[in-house]
């Protein structure tokens, strides 16, 4: 999956929106932890 943000610290911001329960079941569906990378825009 690719996303798309505008900076690393609005990604990392979006998930302190997500409800501490809600985010703990989603890490129930998950097989490992998320792993991912910044990489910086092509023009």
């Amino acid at each position: 999956m690719i996303e798309h943000w505008e900076t690393p610290e609005a990604h990392q911001a979006s998930v302190r929106n997500i409800p501490p329960d809600l985010l703990q079941q989603a890490r129930g569906l998950f097989a490992t932890a998320p792993v991912g990378s910044y990489f910086d825009p092509v023009d």
